[in-house]
């Protein structure tokens, strides 16, 4: 059985189509699994100047278990979520000013 040029050039044409869509559904999981894309630094859509709200940091206890560290004004919350609900662990009242008193005392 001879293959010709249009047979090698018919597979690699196929077999680059079967990547891309390969590709394509690894990127769609990603974007729209949840848990699996981090966050946006900024949750608010307003002007720089206008957020109140702002996402610090996260971790990952487990699969589906989660600790958010949010700003909202001048409190600092962190949030525990896991499947079945979302749980205010802690809050801290007016951070920055505590860490501008840090740094001044430096």
């Amino acid at each position: 059985m001879t293959y010709g040029v249009t047979d090698l050039f018919y597979y690699l044409a196929v077999l680059i189509f079967i990547i891309g869509i390969m590709y394509g559904l690894s990127y769609l999981i990603r974007r729209f699994m949840p848990g699996a894309v981090p966050l946006p630094r900024k949750l608010s859509m307003g002007k720089a100047s206008d957020q109140r709200l702002e996402f610090i940091e996260s971790l990952a206890l487990h699969t589906e278990d989660r600790v958010f560290l949010i700003r909202c004004d001048k409190k600092e919350y962190l949030i525990y979520r896991n499947a079945q609900h979302v749980t205010v662990i802690d809050h801290l009242d007016d951070v920055q000013n505590k860490n501008n008193n840090k740094k001044k005392s430096t």
